[in-house]
């Protein structure tokens, strides 16, 4: 039993986003551990709080004791106790948030006040006309919540009048607890209330029911193979029995109904076939053997797995899970985006059968709170999700995986707004746990801490050959899909045999004869390949399109002429295409052609984006609609045009070029179900579909080997962009979308259309050259002082009056640019205020300033920031 006298709590309150934590008495008698849920009193309220700490002194004067325990378990370990202090300090968030991260919304409750009338007409004494309005009202109403008498009656100053009646007995005050948020899910359950060798006594009193005798026997049957209850749902279903039926064999004491907790399974975690070990490469053993002997030693390292798209890095993480396992530890497998869960999730169940546990933002609460409790109970070993999941309550874990690092989903973009890579590699720090760092284009500050000894690095350049190879991986099962195949060239591809060493590169195009394109100008060279290598460890050859000389060519089509052709000879081998467009909607802005007025957002100062689907305009920051007007709203002129190309018009289009082509779209505005992820996902492999038109989504860590051609429709949406991460993101995304190409034995190719063909970013992307854009993009970051050699904070303020807004902005980069010379701080700066690139969004105007440096963090720590202002700590976007 624990003999601290007192405990340091987290509150959740309001108020404990100003204090950070509370001091409370432990009861005699009470027995308390670190991270247990708690009731304590918080003024006149009755709060739930969160222990953090057992103390046996307390500097604080007047400590109240708690009041009860809220559950018997710890919610939080000591880790994650930990953990939460590092996010509040490192974030410049409160701990209450950091720690309500880690907590199912399912366990938190409320505790309301209740009051209740205790006399009678004729014992009130003198009241005032308040006191008696209330004393009338709960006569009739009996006991109810106080905050719902305030609403009914609008009484000012009633808490006043409750405490008057109160003392004089008149009522009486008492505490009502919320009704559970999410409950355990319990199904009734019948089973026999005899033993199986007494049947024939049984039947003989039910002779005169022969439905009875039929039930009975039915159980009988059930139990006797090994059943122990079934299902009240499921037995009328096999039976068609009736409920009198049921009541009438429970009224003799025959059969006995009980409720049993049932768990809430995700649909994503299916029954899924066993599969061994993959034998690993010499290259991946390689690494594999410095990750295993890492596992074993007493710290924690941090591994960076370089490896290009389709180098096996996923069986080097099934190998270190079976590793942590066998040691009796946990792991923790991260994944960017809910779209990649169901394909992680069916490929490690299917390794680890039982065992895997799934953690995300589209379970509901009621699976959120089952997955919870069975993690924290010890049911699962290997746990895999989205950002959330990094917060699994496992009491041992002996390996952290973060597949694709680089991506921007793992920051979260409300308080706190912490970045899950960084949250992963101090858990391995706070447990001793390994942790992998899985990417084929790397975050560039990633890369450098590799570099410079922070983390180590690892490093896979060659394709795994035979990875979904005549056939592709789904729910974990590898199904062959062979066709027929006999007469056939296995490698249909437009690519002469040359493509990755030639000079020159000859592509035949729609009603032309062929043009040759040297390499130097519009071809981007494939890895080297060597005459034994086999197709499918190549990295695909990748064309660049000059789509300014498309237009000088009268071709103003989103097709440019060799991707057009190339889509043509795809189809007509029945291979499978992508096309990349990181756009939604039919048109990206609409524009009277008479007066040049361009219809925007009233609430948000962007452009409207024109869904043909849905015949509406639609603002993509806060998700207006209007219909599209007929006339201008300005001049009413009637020369309305619709301008840009997103995802729906892409769509469109491609189905009016190649009507014999299936077209499946995936971007939000077709995910908005549950399960569309996965089922679009499903009809794809399943190939129900030709081509992928889509947006992000389609260039993440998909395993697509009949995808033979992937097109990118426009390489510089995000290229110019006013951010010093837009080139990186760009890069990024054109190797990942890439790397969907050829992962199987029948090759493939990318066609990159863009304006900017000579750009360092689309040119190393071509050559898939990672090393060449690192050190192309460090010599502007080291420049300008922008991280890794220099930290960034963000400080964003809010309000609906512009003027007010850019105030408050002047005034706190005064004090900040005032503290930053007393403090002397060496190569950091105050960059503003300025008006936000998006300077209005949902009717609040935004004002910025940027510190950048090498001790931006410790300028922002010391000063208070005052309410409303946002703090992003190494934001992933300066817009």
């Amino acid at each position: 039993m624990n003999r601290a006298p007192f405990a340091e709590v987290v509150v959740n309150s309001p108020a404990s986003r100003s204090a950070p934590s509370f001091h409370y008495g432990i009861p005699p008698g009470m027995s308390l551990a670190i991270g247990q849920l708690v009731w304590v009193p918080f003024g006149p309220r009755r709060l739930q709080g969160i222990v953090l700490d057992l103390l046996f002194t307390s500097d604080v004067d007047g400590v109240r004791n708690i009041l009860d325990v809220a559950d018997p378990l710890p919610v939080l370990n000591t880790a994650q106790v930990a953990l939460a202090r590092w996010i509040a300090d490192y974030y410049c968030s409160s701990l209450l948030d950091a720690t309500l991260l880690m907590l199912p919304s399912g366990l938190r409750r409320k505790c309301f006040a209740t009051v209740e009338s205790q006399c009678d007409n004729q014992s009130t004494g003198p009241l005032t006309e308040n006191q008696y309005r209330l004393l009338a009202f709960l006569r009739t109403a009996g006991r109810m919540r106080v905050d719902k008498v305030k609403s009914a009656l609008g009484i000012r100053g009633l808490d006043a009048a409750v405490r008057i009646l109160a003392r004089r007995g008149l009522l009486v005050r008492g505490w009502e607890l919320e009704k559970p948020r999410v409950k355990p899910r319990l199904e009734k359950q019948i089973r026999l209330a005899f033993e199986t060798s007494q049947l024939e006594a049984a039947l003989d009193r039910v002779r005169s029911a022969p439905k009875q005798m039929d039930l009975l026997s039915f159980l009988h049957g059930k139990m006797s193979s090994g059943d122990t209850t079934i299902p009240l749902a499921k037995l009328y279903a096999e039976t068609g029995c009736t409920p009198q039926v049921v009541n009438a064999l429970s009224n003799k004491g025959l059969i006995v109904i009980q409720e049993q907790e049932v768990w809430r399974e995700p649909a994503v975690r299916r029954v899924v076939a066993a599969t061994p070990p993959t034998k690993l490469t010499p290259e991946q053993d390689q690494a594999w053997q410095m990750i295993r002997a890492a596992m074993h030693a007493s710290s924690s390292s941090v591994f960076l797995l370089h490896g290009v798209t389709g180098s096996g890095k996923t069986e080097i993480y099934l190998q270190g899970i079976r590793e942590a396992l066998g040691a009796g530890k946990h792991a923790i497998v991260l994944v960017p985006e809910i779209a990649l869960t169901p394909q992680t999730v069916h490929r490690f169940a299917s390794r680890f059968p039982g065992q895997v546990g799934v953690l995300h933002s589209r379970l509901t609460p009621g699976e959120h709170y089952d997955e919870w409790r069975r993690i924290r109970d010890g049911h699962f070993g290997v746990i895999v999700g989205s950002r959330s999941a990094v917060f699994a309550p496992l009491h041992r874990p002996g390996l952290i995986v973060v597949d694709e690092e680089h991506e921007w989903s793992y920051k979260q973009e409300k308080m706190p707004r912490y970045h899950t890579r960084d949250v992963a590699v101090k858990l391995g720090e706070l447990t001793g746990a390994t942790v992998i760092l899985g990417s084929a284009t790397p975050d560039l500050t990633t890369y450098h801490r590799a570099t410079m000894g922070q983390y180590r690095l690892l490093e896979l350049f060659e394709r795994v050959e035979g990875e979904g190879a005549w056939g592709y991986e789904h729910d974990g099962d590898t199904e062959t899909r062979r066709g027929s195949d006999e007469g056939r060239d296995p490698h249909p591809n437009p690519l002469p045999e040359g493509e990755g060493t030639a000079s020159s590169l000859t592509l035949p195009l729609q009603g032309e004869g062929t043009s040759p394109l040297p390499l130097g100008e519009g071809e981007g060279e494939g890895a080297p390949r060597g005459e034994d290598t086999p197709r499918g460890a190549l990295m695909p050859p990748v064309h660049i399109v000059d789509l300014r000389q498309e237009l000088r060519s009268g071709n103003r089509s989103v097709f440019s002429r060799a991707l057009a052709e190339s889509i043509t000879l795809a189809l007509s081998a029945h291979e499978q295409v992508i096309l990349y467009l990181n756009r939604r909607g039919s048109s990206t802005f609409v524009m009277c052609r008479d007066c040049g007025h361009v219809l925007k957002c009233k609430r948000c100062d962007v452009p409207l984006v024109y869904h043909s689907a849905e015949d509406d305009l639609v603002c993509h920051q806060c998700n207006f609609r209007t219909f599209a007007p007929e006339g201008c709203p300005a001049c009413w002129g009637s020369r309305i045009r619709f301008f840009g190309t997103g995802t729906e018009k892409l769509e469109e289009d491609t189905k009016k070029r190649f009507p014999q082509a299936r077209v499946l779209r995936w971007d939000s505005d077709v995910t908005k179900g549950r399960q569309s992820h996965e089922e679009i996902l499903r009809r794809f492999v399943q190939r129900e579909a030709d081509i992928l038109i889509g947006t992000q989504m389609v260039a993440k860590g998909l395993d697509l080997p009949l995808v033979t051609l992937v097109g990118v429709i426009s390489a510089d949406t995000a290229l110019h962009l006013p951010d010093f991460r837009a080139v990186e993101r760009t890069f990024q995304l054109l190797m990942q979308v890439s790397g969907r190409a050829g992962r199987g034995v029948l090759g493939g190719r990318v066609i990159v259309q863009s304006y900017s063909p000579d750009h360092y970013c689309i040119q190393t992307a071509s050559r898939h050259d990672y090393r060449d854009f690192y050190r192309q993009e460090m010599e502007f970051r080291r420049e300008h002082f922008y991280p890794p050699f220099g930290q960034l904070v963000k400080l964003v303020r809010q309000h609906s009056n512009d003027a007010a807004c850019q105030h408050d902005a002047e005034k706190l980069s005064l004090i900040l640019k005032q503290s930053l010379a007393r403090l002397g701080l060496p190569a950091t700066d105050v960059v503003g205020p300025a008006p936000a690139y998006l300077r209005r969004i949902r009717g609040k105007f935004r004002w910025q300033i940027l510190l950048r440096g090498t001790h931006a963090h410790e300028l922002v720590k010391t000063i208070t920031i005052p309410l409303g202002w946002v703090v992003d700590v190494e934001p992933i976007s300066t817009l």
